[in-house]
């Protein structure tokens, strides 16, 4: 009922062989040897093909069935029993909980900095590690709580996003 999207890495010793039985097409074939040295490109591949198939969280509310690009999500927000996703151009609401949706989101591009806001790490402007908010590029400033700062301030400080 559902069109869902894996993506398989195999490790394997002889390649050769497995490219002619594999009745897969695989997203990634990585030999034993030099495992290390391919194992974070594979997984960061397998990331990219999963963006690339399904680039939008879909949304089931009382009035219609909406599907909101992930590029286009700003940041979301637990109001009570309901959630809410600012978007570039609209506000979307729905009755869920934040920890049962941020699994549908990409980790490395969605980033939990409270109990009530997760934000996309590609709309972030500056991190104010003074009064520990975020700045967003639509102006909008969230605020990261204690539990989560840490966490936040090692992701921007190990990527290139800011």
């Amino acid at each position: 009922k559902r069109n869902l999207t894996s993506s398989f890495i195999f490790v394997a010793d002889k390649m050769p062989i497995l490219n002619r039985i594999m009745p897969l097409r695989p997203s990634f074939l990585l030999p034993t040897r030099n495992l290390e040295e391919t194992m974070e490109r594979a997984v960061s591949y397998a990331y990219e093909e999963q963006s690339r198939l399904c680039p939008y969280f879909t949304i089931n509310n009382k009035d219609a069935l909406l599907r909101v690009f992930h590029k286009d999500i700003v940041w979301v927000e637990s109001r009570q029993r309901k959630v809410v996703i600012h978007s570039k151009t609209q506000e979307i609401s729905f009755y869920a909980k934040l920890t049962d949706i941020i699994p549908k989101f990409p980790s490395r591009q969605f980033l939990r900095c409270h109990q009530s806001y997760i934000v996309n790490a590609e709309h972030v402007e500056r991190l104010d590690k003074a009064t520990r908010y975020l700045h967003m590029k639509t102006g909008e400033t969230i605020s990261i709580s204690r539990s989560y700062y840490d966490l936040v301030a090692a992701y921007f400080s190990s990527t290139d996003t800011l």
